[in-house]
C-alpha cells in the first residue's frame, strides 16, 4: 500500500467525515457523534423555548402593568366625576364583589378548584397576601385624594426601598453603602416631585393650601402613600412566595375578595357612608377588572420570566400614568417631575440589573 492508499480512508472534508460515521453506525445510540449532535440540538431547542417564554413573559408583564396603571387612572376618574359621593370603603366593598365573581368564573373556565385555606402551603404568607391587600389599596386610594395621580404612583415606587429597610431591621441583613446612596437618590427624587404638588394644584384637595413649602393635604397624601409602600412591600413578597408554591390566581383572588369585603363591611358599620348612584357603583364594580387583570397577567409573567427582569418592566407603570394623567386628567407634568422620576428609577434599575454577589 503506497502513501496515497494509506490515507485514502480519511475523508477529504468535514461533510464526508460526518457522512462516513453516520453510515457506519447510522442508528447506534452509542455513536458519539450522534449523541453530541442530539445533545447540542436539544440544548439549542431548550434555549430557544426558554427565550421565547421569557419574551412572552415580558409581554404579559407589560399588559399586567398597563392594567395596574389604568386602575390607578380609573380611580382618579371616579374621584373627579363624583367628588362628593366617592367613598373609599364603599369602593372597596363593591370592587370586592367583582373580584369574587371573576374568581368563580376563572375557576370554572380553567377547571381549577378554589383550594381550601387549610389545605394550602405557606398559610402565613397567604394570609398576608389576602389581608394586607385591603390596607394597601385603601391607603393608595386615600393618597389619590390629596396628590396628583403621577405623584401618588411615584411614591409607590419607593416600595423596594421599604423592602430593603425591612430586610435590615427584621431579617438582620447586611446594609450596603449602595442602599444608603439609593435611599438618598430616591428621597431626593420624591422630594422634587412632591414639591410640585402645590403649584400643580389638585381638584380633590379637601384642605386648602397654606403658604408652607408642603401643604397639609400634600403631607396627608404622602403619609398615606408611605403606608401604601409598606403594605405593598408585604404583598409583593408574599405574592412571589405564593407563585413559587404554585398557588393559583383564582384561589388568591377569591380570598382577597372575601378579606376585602369583610374589612369593608366592618368599617361601614362604624362609619356608614354609602352612595346609591348607579353610575358610581357600576364604576366601583368594573374597577375590579383592572385589579384582576393585573394579577392575572403578571402572575403569568412570573411563571415565564426572571423576577429581576420583570421588576424593570414594573416601572412602565410610571410612564403609563404620566401619559394617562396628562392626556385625560389635564394634570400638569413639570420637567422637574420627569427629572425626579429619572433619579429614582435610575437607581432602581441599576440596583436590579447589577445585584450584589452573595458570599
Amino acid at each position: 500500500m503506497d502513501t496515497h492508499d494509506s490515507f485514502s480512508i480519511i475523508p477529504n472534508n468535514k461533510d464526508e467525515f460526518y457522512e462516513d460515521l453516520n453510515n457506519e453506525h447510522p442508528n447506534s445510540p452509542d455513536n458519539p457523534l450522534l449523541t453530541r449532535k442530539y445533545s447540542v440540538a436539544s440544548n439549542a431547542s431548550n434555549y430557544s423555548v426558554r427565550v421565547r417564554n421569557e419574551y412572552i413573559g415580558y409581554i404579559f408583564g407589560a399588559i399586567g402593568i398597563f392594567f395596574q396603571a389604568f386602575g390607578t387612572f380609573y380611580t382618579k376618574v371616579m374621584q373627579r366625576i363624583y367628588p362628593n359621593d366617592f367613598h373609599t370603603i364603599q369602593f372597596l366593598l363593591i370592587r370586592a364583589l367583582m373580584l369574587l365573581c371573576l374568581a368563580f368564573f376563572h375557576s370554572y373556565y380553567t377547571q381549577h378548584k378554589i383550594e381550601n385555606f387549610f389545605d394550602l402551603n405557606q398559610k402565613f404568607w397567604f394570609f398576608i397576601r389576602t389581608n394586607v391587600n385591603f390596607f394597601a389599596v385603601s391607603s393608595f386610594t386615600m393618597s389619590l385624594w390629596y396628590l396628583r395621580t403621577s405623584t401618588a404612583q411615584i411614591l409607590s415606587t419607593l416600595t423596594p426601598l421599604v423592602v430593603l429597610v425591612l430586610s435590615y431591621f427584621v431579617l438582620k441583613e447586611k446594609l450596603h453603602l449602595r442602599y444608603l446612596v439609593g435611599t438618598l437618590m430616591c428621597l431626593t427624587g420624591a422630594i422634587i416631585i412632591v414639591s410640585n404638588e402645590k403649584k400643580a394644584g389638585n381638584n380633590n384637595n379637601k384642605i386648602k393650601n397654606n403658604n408652607s413649602f408642603i401643604s397639609i393635604n400634600t403631607l396627608i397624601g404622602v403619609v398615606f402613600g408611605l403606608i401604601n409602600c409598606v403594605a405593598m412591600a408585604l404583598v409583593n413578597v408574599s405574592n412571589k412566595i405564593l407563585v413559587k408554591n404554585k398557588i393559583l390566581i383564582d384561589t388568591q383572588m377569591f380570598y382577597v375578595g372575601i378579606a376585602t369585603f369583610s374589612y369593608s363591611f366592618i368599617c361601614l358599620m362604624f362609619d356608614f357612608k354609602f352612595s346609591t348612584k348607579f353610575g358610581l357603583n357600576f364604576m366601583y364594580f368594573t374597577h375590579g377588572l383592572t385589579f384582576y387583570g393585573f394579577n392575572l397577567f403578571f402572575n403569568e409573567a412570573l411563571k415565564r420570566a426572571p423576577l429581576a427582569k420583570l421588576i424593570i418592566i414594573q416601572y412602565l407603570n410610571v410612564v403609563f400614568i404620566f401619559i394617562l394623567a396628562f392626556l385625560f386628567l389635564n394634570e400638569k407634568i413639570f420637567f422637574s417631575d420627569i427629572l425626579g422620576a429619572a433619579i429614582m428609577m435610575s437607581y432602581m434599575i441599576y440596583n436590579t440589573m447589577n445585584p450584589l454577589k452573595s458570599k
